[in-house]
């Protein structure tokens, strides 16, 4: 699916439960162009640089990756819409 088939896509961390330095869990959540909604979470593995586990649609990935990036550069709160 590509990205601008997913519609109001959100992103936001999860709070709490895992150290700063470690991993990070991205939830994730989007409405298809035939208005079913999706969810999920993605492991982003800090020290790797990378995603981990199952991997997802590319573009998704492209997408929460810049998220990862914005949040910790420190430009935008817990929570993006793309």
């Amino acid at each position: 699916m590509r990205l601008e088939n997913m519609f109001d896509l959100t992103f936001s961390l999860l709070e709490g439960g895992l150290p700063q330095t470690g991993r990070v869990v991205v939830f994730f959540r989007f409405t298809t162009k035939e208005k079913i909604v999706r969810s999920g979470m993605l492991n982003f593995d800090r020290a790797e640089g990378r995603f981990v586990g199952p991997q997802r649609n590319p573009a998704l990935m492209d997408a929460a990756m810049e998220f990862i990036q914005s949040v910790e550069a420190g430009d935008l709160g817990r929570e993006r819409t793309a």
